[in-house]
């Protein structure tokens, strides 16, 4: 008996021990989504099937499709690198607020016509940062459509933070941990 609780001792600090950034800084998690509009206009390759610069006349965030931690930059000015020639990885891509969007890998670039109407998207990873929160994995997309070229056209983007797995994953292996302390416990009975 004394062993599984020394053994149940253990496990437990070190859980702790491997989570204990999460509980050293107390900082808020990032948790939304924020969706920005805008004007300007895109270039595309020679193929016309991906985009390779875009270029920005006006960006403001959108408080109807804004939501969690993100509606406090509802109102806020947005930055965003201008023109922005596609490709990653991109710091401080966008910043609007106590907010800003690091972009690390382009996941899908390209560019649909169909008939008169062409529809362009973007879609990137990166990581979201705010004063007082923790880094938060997420995901950047841009879309616009056009049925006469995409200069001065209406833009949408948004980001949205991606649920990060290590605190459950890391739980989940002390959960592992204690079944095969209890298994070889009972193996040697």
């Amino acid at each position: 008996m004394k062993k599984y609780i020394l053994k149940l001792v253990a496990s437990v600090a070190l859980l702790l021990a491997s989570t204990s950034s999460v509980f050293a800084i107390p900082m808020l998690e990032i948790t939304g989504q924020i969706d920005f509009t805008g004007a300007g206009s895109i270039t595309l390759n020679s193929s016309n099937t991906a985009v390779t610069i875009i270029d920005f006349s006006s960006i403001a965030v959108d408080p109807s499709a804004t939501d969690g931690v993100f509606t406090s930059a509802v109102g806020q000015p947005v930055t965003f690198i201008d023109p922005f020639a596609v490709s990653a990885p991109a710091p401080n891509l966008w910043s609007v607020g106590d907010f800003w969007f690091d972009l690390t890998s382009i996941v899908s670039n390209q560019v649909v016509t169909s008939g008169s109407i062409s529809f362009a998207l973007v879609h990137g990873t990166g990581t979201i940062y705010g004063n007082g929160y923790n880094p938060t994995s997420g995901q950047w997309i841009f879309s616009t459509q056009s049925s006469n070229g995409f200069t001065g056209g209406q833009f949408s983007f948004s980001s949205t933070t991606v649920p990060e797995p290590a605190t459950l994953a890391i739980l989940g292996l002390g959960l592992v941990g204690f079944g095969a302390a209890r298994r070889r416990k009972q193996a040697q009975k």
